[in-house]
């Protein structure tokens, strides 16, 4: 009987699984599908100031950029090879 209840539990555990991978990927779908339009509103109905983190991001991406542009300056140049004589 132990045997029939293990194999009816795994059975429910794998159904619920199932579902559970479905659901998400019901999600994924319904969020890949929204516009950034509709996302902006959405976001500014949840409290967000949309256009303050768009600065932020803005900034952080300036700052980046910047330190990659001291990264490449102060890195030596490349080195050529000379043919030996």
């Amino acid at each position: 009987m132990d045997g029939e209840a293990d194999g009816m539990s795994k059975r429910k555990s794998d159904l619920w699984k199932k579902l559970v991978a479905e659901a998400a990927e019901a999600e994924i779908d319904a969020a890949a599908s929204v516009t950034v339009e509709q996302a902006e509103k959405d976001l500014a109905a949840w409290g967000f100031d949309v256009a303050a983190e768009r600065a932020k991001a803005e900034a952080f991406l300036v700052q980046l950029e910047g330190r990659v542009s001291e990264t490449r300056v102060k890195a030596a140049p490349p080195t050529e090879l000379k043919p030996k004589k």
